[in-house]
């Protein structure tokens, strides 16, 4: 068998060089030697991939580094011997399993230093870097028994805990540190010496929290001082369960020994001297009949190989990613979409339903799932009503209207009392009926009947179901399912673009995937979301090839009655907006320092303008009101006028994104960079500590064109929104100390009302493109609401930036120039 040809060829290698020594020497001790070696290094029974683990063995050891032989038992045979290439003495399967490329899935956990020397290949490989290694190697050995306390273990084990930091701090593809780093302080390569050197690397140098953890978690291991782990105990209500009767134990019938187990090593017998009895009871003891449990076939989804496979599980990843990408980024071709000739279908049913007074209600469902998006579980329980007070979900028939009454769903908590510079949020969304829909309510109400639908849900699914399945099949069309009835709208509102889905949600309270975000921003009156409802069935009977499909769904015309607005609470009015920009340009022209300049003059327009030219990013970027929202003028692109914004990300930068600048916007931040120029040059006589970090800041953009990649990365995650850190945009309080623009000081203080959203100026930005019919795919594209798949900057985005500043960029700057925004040039030049 492979798993034992592999050791006896080994066997036979090692005794060879033992006698190929000068002087021969004696070969007598050669099987405990190796059995010495293999179980040190925690070797698996089958030694798959051995022949990169013993010439990782050979190569790493150096005279430099005492205790590595010792430790574990190599001469100079026995270290040729790991040199030797086995494989003209192995079998072509024995072959395979030893110079196997992969690792065995469990070789982390259960044979953490074997798995350390069989990648070790893919570590860094210098002088120094194979010292380090073999000084870990011996530090693991003579600290196991440590390693292996119980109580030192927790989830995982701390062997493999260690060797898996080592890999970490090792891997050829990490950049941030080096062991040349701490070879220079250390005078012998030993454990102790480098825990101290560990030590200071750690101290010197500006690491992110998880690199900073790797490095603690090797100095304990160099000095081989440890902490129990804390242990954490129920908590709450966990208190109170019955105590006592400890954990649950689950006893396992003996399935034979897996391949990656590691055996010690068994004593010769000598079977003379035992009774024959006891001979069997050793034998049966050691061995195992691998045919009574045989292994399950990879192919197997039960199995634990199929359930564990690295390769099955990464493939079902990709797959669950890839459909996720193809849900979020529909197109007019989805076949999820209903075609042209379904539409067309849809209405005739629907048409002949109104013209000839069936009493098929199924048709009349079909309408109303494909008009409003509902569910037929939304749609039977609301009320025909006369009544304008009432608090169920309604359709509303009175003498002059009929529209729909539903319950607004509030995605953030309504504020106690709402202030009159923003705009209010109704409980209650009203929508016109369509033309068709109303005659057929007026009638139901005039016959009494108080309710859209008299069968039960289980019959009418039934009833429409079959209704589609016979028209499609007499008609010889493609099959129409409720689910394409229900999401159509959506999914062609996302797919089209013309059209924000955010209408849809408003206007019959739909939970729609796609504008879970927009909701939360967006703020529309009942003739703005009609409006737009009527764009978006233009657009239907455009992709059905049919002009009235638009007056056969689209709402009635908005009544004085039907007003009102729905959604975000944040959003400010337009009056408002002017009044505070003109209040933030007032401020500007207060605090313009005279001819003969002070140190409190000119702080005070400094924070003006700080002020001011922080609200206008707010408010022309959709910038989040965050910590230092602006690091470095490096993010800044001037000539193409884009800004890289990562104003709510991860330490991947996932959401970072690029937002368009109007000319106003752009222009302001090339001002903005003057102003600092001067100040620092004013700052140089009346207060040298603040020129300093002024001049600091605006260093940062040459300081970062000297770094790498991941020196960079490292940079942006420590500036980025950071409390104590200070970008370009800073305000200098009363000690003359300069401190990043807040939301909380953005927010205080700039008007006379006091306290305002800190994201005002973001609500505003969506609300205004959304009803200035700017398309949706650019609206999300400047606020980063995409979901996965449909980033502007993801490998493979179809979407050019340069398109993007040349349609969005005018539109953002008309609304900007309405409101009275000015690009303001600094007074202090």
């Amino acid at each position: 068998m492979p798993d034992f040809e592999i050791k006896a060829a080994l066997l036979q290698t090692v005794r060879q060089q033992y006698e190929l020594a000068a002087p021969p020497l004696s070969s007598a001790p050669v099987q405990q030697k190796l059995d010495h070696l293999l179980q040190s290094i925690g070797a698996p029974i089958d030694l798959a991939g051995f022949y990169f683990v013993s010439h990782t063995l050979a190569r790493i050891l150096l005279p430099t580094v005492p205790g590595f032989s010792s430790e574990l038992h190599i001469d100079a045979p026995l270290r040729d011997a790991l040199g030797t290439d086995m494989s003209n003495m192995l079998s072509k399967k024995a072959m395979k399993a030893y110079k196997k490329t992969s690792p065995t899935l469990g070789w982390a956990e259960n044979h953490p230093l074997y798995y350390l020397l069989f990648l070790a290949s893919g570590l860094k490989s210098s002088a120094d870097d194979n010292a380090f290694l073999t000084v870990f190697v011996v530090q693991y050995l003579r600290c196991k028994h440590t390693l292996e306390a119980p109580e030192l273990q927790t989830t995982k084990t701390l062997t493999g805990e260690v060797c898996r930091a080592f890999r970490q701090i090792q891997h050829k593809q990490q950049i941030l540190i080096n062991v040349e780093q701490i070879s220079s302080k250390i005078e012998r390569w030993e454990a102790g010496d480098i825990a101290w050197a560990l030590q200071q690397l750690l101290d010197e140098n500006q690491l992110n929290k998880d690199f900073r953890k790797t490095l603690r978690f090797l100095i304990c291991f160099f000095s081989n001082k440890w902490k129990e782990p804390v242990r954490r105990g129920p908590t709450g209500p966990q208190r109170r369960k019955r105590s006592g009767g400890g954990g649950r134990s689950v006893v396992r019938p003996d399935q034979g020994l897996i391949d990656s187990e590691t055996l010690p090593p068994l004593t010769e017998t000598v079977e003379e001297s035992v009774v024959e009895v006891d001979v069997e009871i050793l034998r049966s003891h050691y061995s195992t009949d691998i045919d009574e449990a045989p292994e399950q076939e990879p192919s197997d989804k039960l199995s634990i190989g199929a359930v564990f496979d690295a390769e099955k599980r990464q493939l079902a990843e990709i797959n669950i990613t890839r459909h996720l990408r193809q849900q979020n980024n529909a197109t007019l071709s989805n076949k999820q979409l209903l075609s042209a000739g379904s539409i067309r279908l849809i209405k005739h049913l629907a048409e002949r339903f109104f013209s000839r007074n069936s009493e098929n209600e199924a048709a009349l469902a079909i309408y109303c799932m494909f008009s409003t998006s509902m569910p037929l579980s939304q749609l039977l329980p609301i009320q025909l009503t006369r009544q304008h007070d009432n608090e169920l979900d309604s359709i509303v028939v009175t003498d002059s209207n009929c529209y729909w009454r539903l319950k607004h769903r509030r995605s953030s908590k309504a504020l106690q009392r709402q202030p009159d510079y923003l705009y209010h949020c109704d409980q209650w969304a009203l929508t016109p009926c369509s033309a068709l829909l109303e005659q057929y309510c007026r009638t139901r109400v005039a016959a009494g009947a108080d309710t859209l639908f008299s069968r039960e849900e289980a019959q009418l699914t039934r009833q429409l179901e079959k209704l589609l399945q016979r028209t499609t099949e007499k008609l010889k069309a493609n099959y129409i399912s409720a689910t394409q009835l229900q999401h159509f709208l959506p999914r062609f509102a996302e797919a089209n673009t013309a059209v924000d889905p955010i209408v849809l949600d408003f206007s019959y309270q739909q939970d729609i995937f796609a504008t879970r975000v927009s909701r939360s921003y967006v703020n529309l009156t009942t003739a703005q979301r009609v409006d737009m409802l009527n764009r978006l069935w233009r657009e239907v009977g455009k992709y059905a090839h049919d002009d009235t499909t638009t007056a056969f769904f689209q709402p009635q015309p908005v009544t004085e009655s039907t007003g009102g607005r729905v959604g975000s609470a944040f959003v400010p009015t337009a009056d408002f907006c002017r009044q505070f920009i003109f209040a933030l340009q007032s401020r500007l022209r207060q605090a313009k320092p005279a001819s003969t300049l002070s140190l409190a003059a000119i702080v005070n327009y400094h924070n003006a303008y700080i002020r001011y030219v922080s609200w206008m990013l707010n408010f022309g970027s959709g910038y989040r009101a965050v910590y230092n929202p602006l690091p470095t003028f490096a993010m800044h692109n001037p000539e193409d006028g884009v800004l890289v914004v990562s104003d709510k990300d991860d330490g991947e930068f996932s959401n970072s994104r690029i937002v368009i600048l109007p000319g106003l916007l752009n222009m302001q931040i090339i001002h903005l960079r003057s102003h600092l120029v001067r100040l620092a040059e004013l700052l140089a006589l009346f207060a040298p500590a603040l020129y300093k970090t002024v001049n600091q800041i605006l260093g940062y953009e040459k300081q970062l064109r000297t770094m790498n990649a991941e020196s960079t990365k490292q940079w942006f995650l420590a500036m980025r929104n950071a409390k104590d850190a200070t970008g370009p945009l800073f305000h200098i309080n009363t000690e003359l100390v300069a401190r990043a623009v807040s939301p909380a000081w953005l927010k205080h203080n700039s008007t006379e009302q006091g306290t305002v959203p800190a994201n005002m100026g973001r609500h505003w930005l969506k609300t205004a493109l959304i009803t200035a019919g700017v398309d949706s795919e650019l609206i999300n594209f400047q606020l980063g609401h995409w979901n996965e798949g449909q980033s502007p900057l993801f490998e493979y985005s179809s979407i050019s930036i340069n398109e993007c500043v040349r349609e969005l960029a005018p539109q953002i700057e008309q609304l900007m120039a309405e409101q009275g925004w000015l690009a303001w040039k600094s007074d202090l030049l």
